[in-house]
């Protein structure tokens, strides 16, 4: 038994050992000791100081644990319920489809039927425009037949009327030969009153010549009235030649006007025998593709039945994926459970953290702090990013499972400046959180607005808890160059 002076003396050395973490120190003192209480106190204190960064360890890797796991289970959850609503999209899109392959076979038979309609009206035109082309060829072999004729009738016409002509001027000679003779009429007739005068003068010796006179006078007016019945049969004769010339002129020009129309005629039945022709090439052609059009929907039936066979398996295979986005479902669930278990053993760790050799020491408080502000602008900026976007992202919303909020539940500063800064973070912390969950329902809602001016208020709030946090760490670095300590 050693002295007490000597006990006392290696009790405050094995103080200072333990108050400097010298495990070294310590295992060299229970060597050297004879005391069973000092060796006693010795191991007790070397196993304290070597299970002692283990357990902080363990406290920072429970809170870091509980951190990821709540941050993997919002994730999982909201993968999980995209998972979800695509497979619901995905089953009403093959629904859809196969109702439109439905209707597109059915369309397509009519297409095919349809075709094979067309495809033999085709082959009847081809007939009939073959009939057509004989039609308008023997059409054409008369026209040139009634222009062959048209000629000579023209040249005909053009004779009678060079011989209207010619009947114009012999009738002009004839009036010019009557004229002639109506003047020596006249003369006879004035020289018959000149010999019956000299007769009268001559009384009874000129009676005979008064006789001859008086014959010379009749025979005279005889000559008068029958030149006058031949005037009168001249005029006849002028009119109706005049009349004639005309008809003739009038038909010879209707004999020019119908060879005009006629080659007209011969000339549009060449340009439709010409595009007959070309109807018939483009509809040996289209009957030609029509072949191939039965060909193609033949090959289309087959890929619809192809399709339809396909969609059958995507209505399946969504179904699946719909099971299995809700086992995904079940498994966050699971997982939440889990995630409230590690919370409690951390919340267990940091009461661990806050006993006097294992507290948390000021620097790793004062990186997780720095962890939190950094953790929050992030968590706005992805806030605000959703609002702009209108597209809602995994992000954690409730304050009490994000890193931060792990840490704050599980650790109680003992100092009092920061204590009284630390306990008025929490409401305004989940205040934060929840706000993100009103953008999320904007969101849903397609309201841009109130999620833009809600994203913004998130900010606001953010910052009044990253300046307390800012707060919060400047009074902890104060302590650390004072040398005492948050907890």
């Amino acid at each position: 038994m050693l002295g007490i002076s000597k006990l006392k003396t290696q009790l405050n050395l094995l103080k200072e050992f333990y108050k400097e973490k010298n495990i070294k120190g310590i295992e060299n003192l229970n060597d050297s000791s004879k005391d069973s209480e000092i060796k006693f106190f010795c191991k007790i204190f070397r196993v304290i100081l070597k299970v002692a960064s283990k357990i902080e360890n363990l406290t920072k890797g429970v809170l870091g644990l509980s951190t990821k796991i709540s941050n993997f289970n919002v994730e999982l959850v909201h993968y999980a319920k995209e998972l979800k609503d695509t497979s619901n999209g995905l089953k009403e899109s093959s629904e859809n489809l196969a109702a439109v392959i439905e209707e597109t076979g059915a369309s397509i038979e009519e297409v095919s039927a349809a075709v094979s309609s067309n495809t033999g009206a085709l082959e009847n035109i081809m007939n009939k425009t073959g009939f057509l082309d004989e039609t308008l060829e023997k059409s054409s072999s008369t026209l040139k037949e009634i222009l062959e004729v048209n000629g000579e009738v023209t040249e005909n016409s053009s004779i009678m009327k060079n011989n209207m002509d010619n009947l114009s001027v012999v009738i002009n000679e004839m009036r010019n030969i009557l004229d002639g003779i109506y003047n020596i009429a006249d003369n006879t007739k004035l020289l018959a009153l000149n010999a019956s005068i000299e007769a009268a003068r001559a009384g009874e010796n000129g009676r005979g010549f008064a006789v001859v006179a008086e014959e010379i006078r009749s025979l005279s007016e005889n000559t008068t009235n029958q030149l006058e019945v031949i005037q009168d049969f001249v005029n006849k004769i002028e009119n109706s030649s005049i009349k004639s010339s005309e008809s003739v002129t009038n038909t010879v020009d209707s004999i020019e006007k119908l060879e005009g129309y006629t080659t007209k005629i011969a000339n549009s039945f060449d340009e439709s025998k010409n595009a007959i022709k070309s109807i018939v090439t483009s509809i040996e052609s289209v009957t030609y593709n029509m072949s191939e059009v039965s060909a193609a929907v033949e090959e289309i039936n087959a890929t619809v039945d192809v399709i339809t066979t396909d969609g059958n398996r995507v209505n399946d295979i969504s179904s699946i994926i719909d099971d299995k986005a809700s086992n995904i479902m079940t498994v966050g669930l699971e997982l939440g459970k889990i995630e409230d278990e590690v919370s409690v053993l951390a919340k267990v760790s940091g009461e661990i953290g806050s006993e006097e050799i294992f507290k948390i020491s000021n620097d790793d408080f004062i990186n997780n702090i720095d962890l939190a502000i950094i953790a929050h602008k992030n968590w706005v900026n992805n806030v605000k990013d959703m609002a702009k976007n209108m597209k809602v992202i995994p992000l954690q919303m409730d304050g009490s499972k994000c890193g931060f909020g792990h840490f704050y539940n599980s650790v109680q500063p003992v100092n009092e400046k920061i204590l009284g800064i630390w306990t008025k973070i929490d409401e305004t912390h989940r205040q934060l959180h929840s706000m993100g969950h009103v953008v999320e329902e904007n969101i849903e809602r397609g309201n841009r607005s109130n999620a833009v001016d809600n994203a913004k208020k998130a900010e606001n709030l953010s910052f009044e808890i990253i300046g307390k946090l800012e707060d919060i760490k400047n009074i902890a670095i104060d302590l650390k160059k004072e040398k005492n300590t948050v907890f």
